[in-house]
Protein backbone atom coordinates (compact mmCIF):
# COMPACT_ATOMS: atom_id res chain seq x y z
CA UNK A 1 0.00 0.00 0.00
CA UNK A 2 2.81 2.02 0.75
CA UNK A 3 4.18 1.76 -2.45
CA UNK A 4 1.30 1.93 -4.70
CA UNK A 5 0.56 5.39 -2.69
CA UNK A 6 4.09 6.65 -3.39
CA UNK A 7 3.95 5.86 -7.20
CA UNK A 8 0.27 7.35 -7.28
CA UNK A 9 1.59 10.28 -5.96
CA UNK A 10 4.88 10.50 -7.88
CA UNK A 11 2.68 9.91 -11.12
CA UNK A 12 0.36 12.91 -10.31
CA UNK A 13 3.36 15.62 -10.51
CA UNK A 14 5.57 14.00 -12.31
CA UNK A 15 3.69 14.94 -16.15
CA UNK A 16 3.53 18.25 -14.64
CA UNK A 17 7.41 18.43 -14.29
CA UNK A 18 8.12 16.96 -17.12
CA UNK A 19 6.79 19.74 -19.26
CA UNK A 20 8.21 22.47 -17.04
CA UNK A 21 11.62 20.61 -18.14
CA UNK A 22 10.69 20.73 -21.14
CA UNK A 23 10.23 24.53 -21.10
CA UNK A 24 13.52 24.88 -19.34
CA UNK A 25 15.20 22.79 -22.20
CA UNK A 26 13.94 25.53 -24.89
CA UNK A 27 15.22 27.85 -22.79
CA UNK A 28 18.33 26.18 -22.69
CA UNK A 29 18.11 25.94 -26.73
CA UNK A 30 17.22 29.82 -27.00
CA UNK A 31 14.30 28.86 -29.06
CA UNK A 32 12.36 31.57 -27.91
CA UNK A 33 12.94 34.92 -26.88
CA UNK A 34 11.93 36.42 -23.72
CA UNK A 35 9.77 38.56 -26.23
CA UNK A 36 8.17 35.57 -27.40
CA UNK A 37 7.68 33.51 -24.45
CA UNK A 38 6.04 37.07 -22.88
CA UNK A 39 3.36 37.05 -25.96
CA UNK A 40 2.91 33.59 -25.65
CA UNK A 41 1.69 33.39 -21.95
CA UNK A 42 -0.22 35.88 -23.49
CA UNK A 43 -2.07 33.45 -25.21
CA UNK A 44 -2.80 31.20 -23.08
CA UNK A 45 -4.22 33.12 -20.39
CA UNK A 46 -6.00 35.80 -22.12
CA UNK A 47 -7.43 32.52 -24.80
CA UNK A 48 -6.39 29.05 -24.02
CA UNK A 49 -7.10 29.09 -19.85
CA UNK A 50 -10.58 30.94 -20.56
CA UNK A 51 -11.59 28.29 -23.50
CA UNK A 52 -10.43 25.63 -20.92
CA UNK A 53 -12.19 26.79 -17.95
CA UNK A 54 -15.47 27.26 -20.13
CA UNK A 55 -15.72 24.12 -21.35
CA UNK A 56 -15.02 22.71 -17.90
CA UNK A 57 -18.35 24.30 -16.29
CA UNK A 58 -20.03 23.81 -19.41
CA UNK A 59 -19.88 20.15 -19.49
CA UNK A 60 -20.42 19.56 -15.00
CA UNK A 61 -23.27 19.12 -13.27
CA UNK A 62 -23.61 22.48 -11.24
CA UNK A 63 -25.83 21.17 -8.74
CA UNK A 64 -23.71 18.08 -8.03
CA UNK A 65 -20.06 19.96 -8.40
CA UNK A 66 -21.16 23.01 -6.08
CA UNK A 67 -19.41 22.34 -2.65
CA UNK A 68 -20.35 25.44 -0.79
CA UNK A 69 -18.44 24.02 2.22
CA UNK A 70 -15.52 23.67 -0.19
CA UNK A 71 -15.70 27.34 -1.03
CA UNK A 72 -16.06 28.77 2.42
CA UNK A 73 -12.90 26.96 3.62
CA UNK A 74 -10.85 27.59 0.78
CA UNK A 75 -12.08 31.54 0.71
CA UNK A 76 -11.54 31.83 4.78
CA UNK A 77 -8.09 30.49 4.58
CA UNK A 78 -6.87 32.59 1.89
CA UNK A 79 -8.58 35.72 3.21
CA UNK A 80 -7.12 34.26 7.28
CA UNK A 81 -3.71 33.67 5.33
CA UNK A 82 -3.68 37.16 3.87
CA UNK A 83 -4.38 38.90 7.03
CA UNK A 84 -1.85 37.20 8.73
CA UNK A 85 0.77 37.85 6.14
CA UNK A 86 -0.56 42.07 6.22
CA UNK A 87 0.19 42.74 9.86
CA UNK A 88 3.32 40.15 9.86
CA UNK A 89 5.58 40.83 6.82
CA UNK A 90 5.79 45.15 7.42
CA UNK A 91 7.49 44.23 10.63
CA UNK A 92 9.91 41.95 8.66
CA UNK A 93 10.65 44.10 5.82
CA UNK A 94 11.08 47.88 5.67
CA UNK A 95 10.63 48.20 1.83
CA UNK A 96 6.84 48.68 1.13
CA UNK A 97 7.50 47.62 -2.75
CA UNK A 98 8.62 44.24 -0.92
CA UNK A 99 5.94 43.88 1.61
CA UNK A 100 3.71 43.89 -1.56
CA UNK A 101 5.24 41.34 -2.98
CA UNK A 102 5.80 38.84 0.32
CA UNK A 103 2.31 39.69 1.33
CA UNK A 104 0.73 38.30 -2.51
CA UNK A 105 3.30 35.68 -2.52
CA UNK A 106 1.76 33.87 0.53
CA UNK A 107 -1.78 33.63 -0.30
CA UNK A 108 -2.07 33.62 -3.92
CA UNK A 109 -1.25 29.98 -5.37
CA UNK A 110 -1.20 28.70 -8.99
CA UNK A 111 -4.21 27.34 -8.68
CA UNK A 112 -5.57 27.17 -12.19
CA UNK A 113 -1.68 26.40 -14.02
CA UNK A 114 -0.96 23.77 -11.67
CA UNK A 115 -3.91 23.19 -9.42
CA UNK A 116 -6.28 21.96 -11.77
CA UNK A 117 -3.92 19.36 -13.67
CA UNK A 118 -2.81 17.99 -10.69
CA UNK A 119 -6.33 17.18 -9.44
CA UNK A 120 -6.99 15.70 -13.03
CA UNK A 121 -3.79 13.42 -12.38
CA UNK A 122 -4.81 12.42 -8.88
CA UNK A 123 -8.44 11.47 -10.46
CA UNK A 124 -8.12 10.77 -13.77
CA UNK A 125 -11.28 10.71 -15.51
CA UNK A 126 -12.78 12.22 -12.87
CA UNK A 127 -15.86 15.22 -13.14
CA UNK A 128 -13.64 18.65 -12.67
CA UNK A 129 -16.52 20.57 -12.31
CA UNK A 130 -16.26 21.15 -8.72
CA UNK A 131 -12.47 21.99 -8.98
CA UNK A 132 -13.69 24.27 -12.22
CA UNK A 133 -16.39 25.96 -10.27
CA UNK A 134 -13.72 27.01 -7.30
CA UNK A 135 -11.68 28.87 -9.78
CA UNK A 136 -14.53 30.78 -11.08
CA UNK A 137 -15.38 31.76 -7.50
CA UNK A 138 -11.78 32.41 -5.87
CA UNK A 139 -10.06 34.27 -8.89
CA UNK A 140 -12.33 37.43 -8.57
CA UNK A 141 -11.13 37.26 -4.36
CA UNK A 142 -7.71 36.44 -5.36
CA UNK A 143 -7.37 39.58 -7.47
CA UNK A 144 -9.25 42.06 -5.21
CA UNK A 145 -7.02 40.93 -2.18
CA UNK A 146 -3.80 41.74 -4.63
CA UNK A 147 -4.66 44.86 -5.66
CA UNK A 148 -5.94 46.04 -2.76
CA UNK A 149 -2.23 44.60 -1.29
CA UNK A 150 -0.10 46.03 -4.01
CA UNK A 151 -2.30 49.38 -4.20
CA UNK A 152 -1.79 50.24 -0.52
CA UNK A 153 1.69 49.44 -0.57
CA UNK A 154 2.57 51.40 -3.49
CA UNK A 155 0.54 54.41 -2.49
CA UNK A 156 -1.08 53.77 0.56
CA UNK A 157 -4.00 54.27 -0.41
CA UNK A 158 -7.17 52.21 -2.47
CA UNK A 159 -8.58 52.80 -5.84
CA UNK A 160 -11.93 51.08 -5.82
CA UNK A 161 -12.10 51.93 -9.97
CA UNK A 162 -8.98 49.57 -10.43
CA UNK A 163 -10.44 47.01 -8.35
CA UNK A 164 -13.36 46.70 -10.23
CA UNK A 165 -11.66 47.08 -13.88
CA UNK A 166 -9.38 44.05 -12.86
CA UNK A 167 -12.17 42.17 -11.81
CA UNK A 168 -14.17 42.56 -15.16
CA UNK A 169 -11.56 42.23 -17.48
CA UNK A 170 -10.46 39.33 -16.00
CA UNK A 171 -10.27 36.81 -18.78
CA UNK A 172 -10.07 33.89 -16.61
CA UNK A 173 -13.41 35.16 -14.98
CA UNK A 174 -15.13 36.00 -18.30
CA UNK A 175 -14.42 32.18 -19.30
CA UNK A 176 -15.56 31.39 -16.15
CA UNK A 177 -19.27 33.32 -16.20
CA UNK A 178 -19.21 32.33 -19.81
CA UNK A 179 -19.51 28.71 -19.09
CA UNK A 180 -22.11 29.26 -16.41
CA UNK A 181 -24.16 31.32 -19.05
CA UNK A 182 -23.89 28.65 -21.81
CA UNK A 183 -24.64 25.77 -19.16
CA UNK A 184 -28.63 25.68 -20.52
CA UNK A 185 -28.29 26.03 -23.99
CA UNK A 186 -26.92 23.65 -26.52
CA UNK A 187 -23.22 24.55 -28.64
CA UNK A 188 -23.04 23.02 -31.95
CA UNK A 189 -21.54 20.12 -32.13
CA UNK A 190 -18.41 21.37 -34.39
CA UNK A 191 -18.05 24.32 -31.71
CA UNK A 192 -17.73 22.54 -28.57
CA UNK A 193 -14.98 20.15 -30.36
CA UNK A 194 -13.19 23.39 -31.23
CA UNK A 195 -13.49 24.77 -27.67
CA UNK A 196 -12.48 21.44 -26.09
CA UNK A 197 -9.18 20.87 -28.79
CA UNK A 198 -8.51 24.71 -27.48
CA UNK A 199 -8.66 23.88 -24.25
CA UNK A 200 -6.60 20.71 -24.10
CA UNK A 201 -3.47 22.59 -24.86
CA UNK A 202 -3.84 25.19 -21.97
CA UNK A 203 -2.21 23.10 -19.55
CA UNK A 204 0.85 21.74 -21.26
CA UNK A 205 1.58 24.86 -23.39
CA UNK A 206 1.36 27.07 -19.88
CA UNK A 207 3.52 24.44 -17.90
CA UNK A 208 6.37 24.50 -20.93
CA UNK A 209 6.07 28.02 -20.66
CA UNK A 210 6.83 28.52 -17.28
CA UNK A 211 9.85 25.77 -17.49
CA UNK A 212 11.00 28.07 -20.37
CA UNK A 213 10.64 31.33 -18.42
CA UNK A 214 13.06 29.72 -15.57
CA UNK A 215 15.91 32.05 -14.59
CA UNK A 216 17.32 31.24 -11.07
CA UNK A 217 18.41 34.27 -9.59
CA UNK A 218 21.75 34.82 -7.42
CA UNK A 219 20.82 38.01 -5.86
CA UNK A 220 22.01 38.03 -2.21
CA UNK A 221 19.63 40.72 -1.65
CA UNK A 222 16.88 38.57 -2.26
CA UNK A 223 17.71 35.39 -0.69
CA UNK A 224 16.07 36.07 3.03
CA UNK A 225 12.56 37.19 1.42
CA UNK A 226 12.77 34.82 -1.53
CA UNK A 227 13.16 32.00 1.12
CA UNK A 228 10.77 33.10 3.59
CA UNK A 229 8.29 32.96 0.60
CA UNK A 230 8.99 29.93 -0.50
CA UNK A 231 8.79 27.92 2.51
CA UNK A 232 5.82 29.96 3.51
CA UNK A 233 3.81 29.04 0.53
CA UNK A 234 4.85 25.41 0.10
CA UNK A 235 5.42 24.19 3.55
CA UNK A 236 3.64 26.67 6.44
CA UNK A 237 0.31 27.36 4.43
CA UNK A 238 0.03 24.06 3.08
CA UNK A 239 1.04 22.54 6.25
CA UNK A 240 -1.34 24.18 8.83
CA UNK A 241 -4.87 24.22 6.71
CA UNK A 242 -4.74 20.71 4.61
CA UNK A 243 -4.40 18.59 8.05
CA UNK A 244 -7.38 21.15 8.98
CA UNK A 245 -9.40 20.25 5.83
CA UNK A 246 -8.64 16.34 7.20
CA UNK A 247 -9.44 16.85 10.46
CA UNK A 248 -13.06 18.70 9.17
CA UNK A 249 -13.99 16.39 6.55
CA UNK A 250 -12.80 17.17 3.32
CA UNK A 251 -11.97 13.43 1.26
CA UNK A 252 -11.61 12.81 -2.50
CA UNK A 253 -12.01 15.37 -4.95
CA UNK A 254 -12.93 18.07 -2.45
CA UNK A 255 -9.70 17.34 -0.70
CA UNK A 256 -7.61 17.09 -3.67
CA UNK A 257 -9.00 20.63 -5.14
CA UNK A 258 -8.20 22.04 -1.17
CA UNK A 259 -4.29 20.41 -2.14
CA UNK A 260 -4.37 22.48 -5.84
CA UNK A 261 -5.37 25.85 -3.54
CA UNK A 262 -2.94 25.69 -0.71
CA UNK A 263 0.11 23.31 -1.76
CA UNK A 264 0.98 24.93 -5.41
CA UNK A 265 3.45 27.51 -6.00
CA UNK A 266 3.41 31.38 -6.38
CA UNK A 267 1.25 32.36 -9.23
CA UNK A 268 2.45 33.56 -12.13
CA UNK A 269 -0.28 36.34 -12.09
CA UNK A 270 1.39 37.66 -9.32
CA UNK A 271 4.70 38.58 -10.66
CA UNK A 272 2.55 40.52 -13.42
CA UNK A 273 0.31 42.04 -11.21
CA UNK A 274 3.99 43.09 -9.09
CA UNK A 275 5.86 44.50 -12.66
CA UNK A 276 2.38 46.78 -13.44
CA UNK A 277 1.46 48.10 -10.03
CA UNK A 278 5.25 49.19 -9.05
CA UNK A 279 5.70 46.19 -6.10
CA UNK A 280 9.19 44.58 -6.24
CA UNK A 281 8.48 42.85 -9.63
CA UNK A 282 12.37 40.73 -9.48
CA UNK A 283 11.28 39.39 -5.90
CA UNK A 284 7.95 38.13 -7.05
CA UNK A 285 9.52 36.32 -10.09
CA UNK A 286 11.74 35.30 -8.61
CA UNK A 287 9.61 33.52 -5.81
CA UNK A 288 7.44 32.28 -8.98
CA UNK A 289 10.44 30.39 -10.43
CA UNK A 290 11.46 28.84 -7.12
CA UNK A 291 8.13 27.90 -5.61
CA UNK A 292 7.28 26.21 -8.71
CA UNK A 293 10.80 23.98 -8.49
CA UNK A 294 10.23 22.87 -5.24
CA UNK A 295 6.44 22.59 -5.44
CA UNK A 296 7.37 19.56 -7.67
CA UNK A 297 8.50 17.24 -4.26
CA UNK A 298 6.74 19.25 -1.91
CA UNK A 299 3.20 18.64 -3.36
CA UNK A 300 4.17 15.27 -3.83
CA UNK A 301 4.93 14.56 -0.46
CA UNK A 302 1.37 16.22 0.48
CA UNK A 303 -0.46 13.89 -1.67
CA UNK A 304 1.46 10.55 -0.43
CA UNK A 305 0.95 11.61 3.39
CA UNK A 306 -2.91 12.42 2.60
CA UNK A 307 -3.12 9.18 0.60
CA UNK A 308 -1.56 6.75 3.62
CA UNK A 309 -3.87 8.28 5.37
CA UNK A 310 -6.81 7.45 3.44
CA UNK A 311 -8.13 10.97 2.81
CA UNK A 312 -7.00 11.37 -1.11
Amino acid sequence: MVLQNFIVSVQAVLPLFFMMMLGSVIRWRNWLTPEELTKLNNVVFNLLFPFLLFSNIYNTDLKASFYPELILFSAGGIFLTFLIAWFVVPKIEANPASCGAMIQSSYRSNFVLLGLPLVANIFPGADLGMTAIAIGILIPFYNVLAVITLETFRSGRLSVKRIVHNIITNPLILGCLAGLIAMPLAIPPVIEHTISQLSATATPMALILLGASFHFNNSRHLQRNLLLCTVNRLILVPGFFLPLAAILGFRGLAFATLLGIFATPCSVSSFVMAQQMESDGELAGATVVYSSFFSCFTMCFFIFLFKQLGVL
